[in-house]
């Protein structure tokens, strides 16, 4: 289980481009910022032009495994990319922090699926 401290010495925020093929509020290409909250167990990204945020909600277990729990984007902004944007700010924070992880988000299951990189497919847990 990570320290309070140890926690904090990974908080940050990740900036990722965002590629929309549909004309919206976002441009063509956009810059998102994952902010990592801590307290809350939560990366989330505000939505340009709005109110809304995406987010991505995860609980630390025992034996350092993070529970991926939920992954939520506002109707308006799916399918934009902005779910793997999250997913990846996760799951690059499990392999930051040594950690394992557990996806019971059925999206981050199939995201993984997608997309497997080694050094994160190691790192899962049922």
């Amino acid at each position: 289980m990570l320290t309070r401290a140890a926690a904090r010495a990974g908080r940050g925020q990740i900036q990722q481009s965002l590629m929309s093929s549909a004309a919206s509020d976002l441009s063509e290409r956009q810059q998102l910022t994952v902010k990592h909250d801590l307290d809350s167990c939560e990366l989330l990204i505000e939505m340009p032009g709005s109110d809304a945020k995406a987010y991505l909600q995860y609980d630390h277990g025992p034996d350092g495994v993070v529970d991926l729990q939920h992954t939520v984007v506002p109707e308006s902004f799916r399918g934009k990319g902005v779910a793997k944007i999250l997913a990846k700010a996760a799951f690059d924070y499990v392999v930051e922090q040594d950690l394992k992880m557990k996806l019971s988000c059925w999206y981050l299951q199939k995201y993984i699926k997608d997309n497997p990189s080694s050094e994160h497919v190691a790192r899962v847990v049922e």
